[in-house]
């Protein structure tokens, strides 16, 4: 977490990162991330070479571009 006053990355007022859950709160948004890295952990690693266009977070449920 850091400090910001008006950051697009995150949700107005706060300094938490905008994500596909709607997690606004650094308590609910730390929980999910212990949660989905667990589960993401039990699973096989992905078949293949891994580069720039395909990546370990390339489907990660968390995520997104806050930009158009």
């Amino acid at each position: 977490m850091y400090d910001s006053i008006e950051d697009h990355y995150c949700y107005k007022g706060t300094t938490v990162l905008k994500n596909r859950q709607n997690l606004r709160t650094q308590q609910a948004l730390d929980r999910f991330e212990l949660a989905i890295t667990a589960q993401r952990a039990t699973e096989a690693l992905p078949l293949g070479k891994l580069n720039e266009t395909r990546s370990i977070f390339s489907d990660s449920p968390l995520y997104f571009t806050p930009w158009p």
